[in-house]
């Protein structure tokens, strides 16, 4: 997969979905962090990128433990900072992709990141190929 390729793209389809949900910030990276792109205020991307390496133990536990196999999203609350959500895109080139976002109180999520996931794992699947 050539990310240099997608990664403008992959940069409006997040500054889209940033605006229509009023988002403050966006990103995609991989399980380890990578980031591909981001869109918003950038103050908070290592955060939001670290954050999902907890995803994949959230998910094994959940598997595991309760028995739920086909986790979708992932969303942490904190008080202070706000909530993340973190959704898969998908397996390419190797990696497991993730769309991580930061929502801002009463906000909605859903339709937006449904939309822009989409997007972004079509996108990946074209270069992939």
């Amino acid at each position: 997969m050539l990310l240099g390729a997608i990664a403008a793209p992959t940069r409006e389809r997040l500054k889209e979905m940033n605006a229509k949900g009023g988002y403050p910030m966006s990103l995609v990276c991989d399980e380890g962090g990578l980031l591909l792109t981001t869109a918003g205020d950038g103050a908070d991307e290592d955060q939001l990128a670290g954050l999902t390496s907890l995803f994949d133990d959230i998910v094994t536990r959940a598997n595991r433990d309760v028995g739920m196999h086909a986790i979708d999203e992932v969303s942490l609350v904190d008080r202070e900072w706000g909530r993340c959500v973190i959704r898969p895109i998908g397996t390419y080139g190797g990696r497991r992709w993730f769309l991580v976002c930061k929502v801002p109180r009463r906000a909605t999520w859903r339709m937006h990141t449904n939309r822009a996931l989409k997007q972004i794992a079509a996108l990946m699947a074209a270069s992939d190929a």
